[in-house]
């Protein structure tokens, strides 16, 4: 089967929520696993491999392309796959009802993870700048090991740098424009050196945003806090 193709997963353990939810992939491109997220048991979930592209729009073709026939569905973006949402979001797709962002790839160019020179290496030494980049005190100690299998799976070492590239120049200004839908960014409660401006620098237009600390979390929280992170996306939409 590819990977790429969207994959739609219906959990009946509830009351059916009628909006459903586009996981999109952050920099190593990996479908979600949507095991890992209770509060959504009651909701379809659609989510895939991201394309290797070569700009954040053509990303955005394709996750667009994850919500079609959808009748009424939220975008969930974590780290690069934040700025894909917010690329999609502005497009207004007639189905899209909300999006949910990480505040860890939402700040201006310099605090955002992007290449500076260190070129060659491999993956494992972009990995581990990543890694060094996004650490945080609150990250479980298998954490690490597990975002390195996570890479190994899913992309190269041109792939990644590509993706931090790109993150570099959104960040700086380079995709702007209205979002029309309620948005929810979620922040960490140990940002780093993330969200040096407010994420309005990238948000503007004319949604309504809500914006929340996740406690007890780093960076890397959607991954290393599953539960809290969906908990806090499920309280968002059901209030829309």
């Amino acid at each position: 089967m590819d990977a790429t193709l969207p994959v739609r997963l219906s959990f009946q353990g509830g009351t059916a929520s009628p909006l459903a939810l586009v996981l999109v992939p952050g920099f190593s491109g990996a479908p979600w696993d949507t095991s890992a997220f209770g509060a959504w048991r009651s909701r379809i979930l659609v989510t895939a491999r991201l394309p290797d592209s070569r700009s954040i729009d053509a990303c955005a073709d394709a996750v667009e392309g994850w919500g079609a026939g959808l009748r009424g569905y939220a975008l969930v973006g974590d780290t690069f796959g934040s700025l894909v949402t917010l690329a999609v979001a502005r497009r207004q797709p007639r189905e899209l009802r909300a999006i949910v962002l990480s505040d860890n790839c939402l700040s201006d160019g310099a605090a955002c993870p992007h290449p500076d020179g260190r070129g060659a290496g491999g993956l494992e030494r972009w990995v581990d700048w990543y890694l060094g980049y996004m650490r945080s005190p609150f990250d479980p100690p298998t954490t690490h090991d597990e975002v390195r299998l996570l890479f190994r799976g899913s992309c190269d070492a041109s792939t990644l740098a590509r993706r931090l590239a790109l993150a570099g120049g959104a960040a700086a200004g380079s995709h702007r424009g209205a979002i029309a839908v309620p948005t929810l960014v979620i922040a960490p409660e140990d940002a780093g050196p993330m969200a040096r401006r407010p994420p309005g620098e990238l948000i503007n237009g004319g949604s309504e945003t809500t914006r929340i600390v996740l406690a007890g979390t780093g960076p890397l929280m959607r991954l290393t806090h599953p539960d809290a992170y969906a908990a806090a996306v499920a309280t968002f939409l059901d209030r829309l």
